[in-house]
């Protein structure tokens, strides 16, 4: 009985390396979809709750913008000027200080002097070669 059996040694693996390796990435492959699967949909609730945020932000500014519209119409201000007794009247003619602006052409001709073309005292054009 020194020696074994032959027959009954199993030489081997039950399952073939190939199709291990075949079920291992098949396996890993499924993992990479539903992880991606869970993150597109926690993604998706965060970019829907956000938009809805966006809308009631939307919706406030709006609401706010009417109301400083309101508040800054001519009516309004006379309103507001009445409750606080404040009286407005226009100014005196020596208080009214007058600004004259420069005309266009003369803010150029004085800006863009150096840069502007002139005119050559030649009347054949010049030919460079």
């Amino acid at each position: 009985m020194a020696n074994k059996n032959r027959r009954k040694k199993i030489q081997g693996y039950i399952i073939p390396v190939p199709v291990m390796s075949v079920f291992v990435v098949a396996m890993l492959l499924l993992l990479a979809y539903v992880w991606l699967d869970i993150r597109n949909k926690a993604l998706g609730t965060k970019i829907k709750s956000l938009e809805q945020q966006q809308a009631k932000l939307q919706k406030k500014y709006d609401l706010e913008l009417c109301k400083w519209e309101r508040m800054k119409s001519p009516q309004n201000i006379e309103k507001m000027l009445v409750q606080r007794n404040c009286s407005m009247i226009w100014p005196d003619e020596n208080n009214i200080v007058r600004l004259n602006e420069p005309t266009a052409t003369a803010s150029i001709t004085k800006d863009f002097k150096s840069q502007m073309a002139q005119l050559s005292s030649f009347t054949k054009p010049i030919v460079h070669d």
